[in-house]
């Protein structure tokens, strides 16, 4: 499970990423912020959206990314540099901070820490619809706990956590590996995953290594 935040630290910004690792949840709705910290390509990608829900989604999410990144590196949101990985994955361009975001209907989910990371949110919500895609996407060892609701989205989270994590997103095969264990290899490296499920949804978390050190976590 992700563990509850150090109660001596009462707010994320108090918080040191570079430290030790950090998880925020935000629950999204109302007016966008004004004034909004978007580049011109955030901006591009979110007006393609046809949805105006997922497009405020999107550039809600990215603004808080470039606020909460700013305030730890002391730097203006507009002068953060990003750069991508050969699969599109995201970092930082001159600094070891490391993040992840991920985003399910109403829900905001970030990752902060000193190691590689990578974060997955879904909303808990009936699993029926999903259940055609089990034998071919989960592992045999996975297959079982993945008929209910809570166990399809605990185990789905972990395989896009740990994927995201790796840097290849949904480019391997997610049959070919379990994630029902605390510790798991792949391609090479260990990873370590972690679960938080609440009535509402699943958030999973997979880091590099086998640090156990456990996350704060923020519910804004």
């Amino acid at each position: 499970m992700i563990g509850c935040a150090d109660p001596k630290i009462l707010s994320w910004m108090h918080a040191d990423p570079l430290r030790y690792p950090l998880v925020i949840s935000v629950s999204t709705g109302g007016a966008l912020p004004d004034p909004i910290h978007l580049s011109i390509e955030e901006i591009t990608r979110a007006n393609a959206m046809a949805h105006t829900g997922s497009k405020n989604r999107f550039l809600l999410q990215h603004h808080l990314l470039r606020n909460f990144l700013s305030h730890w590196l002391t730097v203006q949101p507009s002068d953060l540099g990003f750069v991508q990985n050969h699969y599109g994955k995201p970092a930082l361009a001159d600094s070891d901070l490391h993040f992840s975001i991920s985003r399910s209907g109403q829900s905001l989910a970030f990752y902060f820490g000193p190691v590689a990371g990578g974060i997955d949110i879904e909303e808990l919500r009936s699993s029926q619809p999903f259940q055609a895609i089990i034998e071919s996407h989960f592992h045999p060892n996975e297959q079982a706990a993945a008929r209910s609701d809570k166990g399809f989205f605990t185990l789905w989270t972990r395989k896009e956590a740990l994927l995201k994590a790796v840097g290849t997103g949904l480019t391997d095969t997610l049959s070919a590996f379990d994630c029902t264990p605390e510790h798991v290899a792949h391609r090479g490296q260990k990873y370590t995953l972690s679960t938080y499920v609440s009535p509402y949804q699943v958030i999973s978390l997979a880091l590099s290594g086998n640090d156990q050190t456990t996350p704060l976590c923020f519910n804004l």
